[in-house]
């Protein structure tokens, strides 16, 4: 059977089933969504939640809607085939491997493409009969929030990101690109004077999500990353409105077809980010609806904007591994810190040389987005914070941080003066090579190895890591 959210959803309720919750009372798709996961954010909780009778925009209940799936770095082992407790730097290793070794995918025919079990085309389509998540008080409207693919017209290069569609009529969206490849692709098209083709995916298996997040090599297609990291070939088929010159997933939850016309701006936002804080409303391309295919009963995807599983990407991990490891070997481990919503990077390496922390730091930087990145030596966990900062505390004095103005940064970071730059903080916190350092507190690794928690603890006053 190929790999979807539904079969992924089934390894979840057999290995991880304490991360995993279903509400099956009627609920709506505004706010009271947001609602329930904010409550259980709030309690330190972060399952992954499938709605299961949500009302749509007509008011009809009876959808469903998935939610927090990334979440937990638990579950995005188990999404790329790793054991839930293999969560640190096998997770990074993984994706980053996967975007150095993309692998081909496979055209099935429609036949054999769940996704076309239900067809609306032209005058049938309407985005009202779907359960559209408002997520917070000042949001502009209704977003889907998921997977956005198109074409590079030059190469035939497939490019998918994240991208907002903001719910504007029936057939209708408003988007908002940052200058990525995605909105590269779409300034090919209207260079042109063409409308740019679009397909977006509402729920797929989680892998195929990481793919989609990663930063990429603009030559580079995510559908062939996903096809590693899903660990079989990602199942393509003929779209509706562009036929092969736009295959979709066959796997798919939902896919909305349409396209982005080269000289059309409407207003759009405002959207609760990633950072926390509302984007304001501003002029953003249109995407008109052509097509709409989804499954019997389908999960569709969401994002809960602004929280945790929004800025755990592991997508931004990988190549965050990938880039800083290619400049300099000895790098060990990277970790994309939840408290500094995708701005903090920490990296451990085991240093050659004084120059490596930043040499691997600037590789790093190069993804976009971090504003502060810590480097450290190899005997510190990355993903235990209280460690990276006693590394700060003992190896670092604040008189040699370097400070880089005019970094490729986000649009959406509120504390921006430039629109698309931002500056970058770089911290070494290694113990330096130019002079002896003290040794540092062990307890013997033969007794840590002969001493064995569970003989001494009993289980139920053991602190579970999440």
């Amino acid at each position: 059977m190929p790999k979807d959210l539904r079969t992924y959803l089934a390894d979840l309720e057999r290995e991880l089933p304490e991360e995993f919750v279903r509400v099956e009372r009627e609920i709506s798709a505004e706010f009271e969504v947001t609602a329930v996961l904010q409550h259980l954010d709030d309690a330190g909780r972060f399952p992954a939640v499938l709605f299961e009778n949500v009302r749509d925009l007509s008011g009809r209940p009876g959808h469903r809607a998935l939610m927090n799936v990334v979440a937990s770095r638990r579950r995005i082992a188990l999404a790329v085939g790793l054991r839930p407790d293999q969560y640190r730097t096998e997770v990074t290793h993984r994706i980053a491997s996967a975007g150095n070794e993309p692998r081909p995918t496979v055209t099935v025919p429609r036949s054999d493409a769940p996704v076309k079990e239900f067809v609306f085309i032209g005058k049938d389509v309407d985005l009202r009969n779907f359960p559209i998540i408002r997520q917070h008080e000042m949001d502009g409207g209704p977003f889907f929030t998921m997977n956005m693919i198109n074409v590079d017209p030059e190469t035939g290069t497939y490019n998918g990101a994240f991208q907002r569609l903001m719910y504007r009529s029936p057939n209708e969206t408003g988007t908002c690109m940052a200058p990525f490849d995605t909105y590269a692709i779409y300034k090919r098209y209207q260079a042109m004077g063409k409308a740019c083709p679009i397909a977006y995916v509402m729920g797929h298996h989680p892998a195929f999500e990481l793919a989609m997040g990663m930063r990429l090599p603009f030559t580079t297609s995510e559908y062939e990353v996903a096809s590693n990291l899903m660990g079989e070939p990602l199942r393509l088929v003929e779209s509706e409105t562009f036929a092969d010159k736009l295959l979709v997933p066959a796997d798919a939850e939902m896919v909305i077809e349409g396209y982005m016309p080269p000289d059309v701006m409407k207003a759009e936002g405002p959207f609760g980010e990633w950072s926390g804080y509302y984007s304001g409303q501003r002029q953003g391309e249109i995407v008109k609806v052509t097509a709409i295919t989804h499954r019997a009963d389908p999960i569709l995807r969401t994002i809960f904007a602004g929280h945790r599983e929004h800025t755990s990407l592991g997508g931004w991990e990988g190549e965050i591994f990938r880039r800083a490891s290619q400049a300099v070997p000895g790098v060990r481990a990277v970790s994309v810190a939840p408290s500094g919503v995708g701005m903090h990077v920490y990296i451990s390496l085991k240093k050659r040389v004084d120059g490596d922390p930043k040499a691997a730091a600037l590789a790093a930087a190069s993804v976009g987005f971090a504003k502060l990145i810590i480097v450290v030596d190899d005997d510190i966990d990355v993903f235990q914070e209280e460690q990276v900062w006693w590394a700060v505390a003992v190896r670092f004095q604040a008189h040699d941080i370097d400070v880089i103005r005019g970094v490729k940064g986000s649009i959406i970071d509120p504390s921006n003066i430039h629109p698309t730059a931002h500056s970058l903080a770089i911290i070494d916190a290694t113990e330096a090579k130019s002079r002896p350092f003290p040794t540092r507190l062990r307890v013997p690794e033969k007794v840590l190895q002969r001493i064995k928690l569970e003989d001494y603890v009993p289980g139920r006053d053991r602190v579970k890591v999440s």
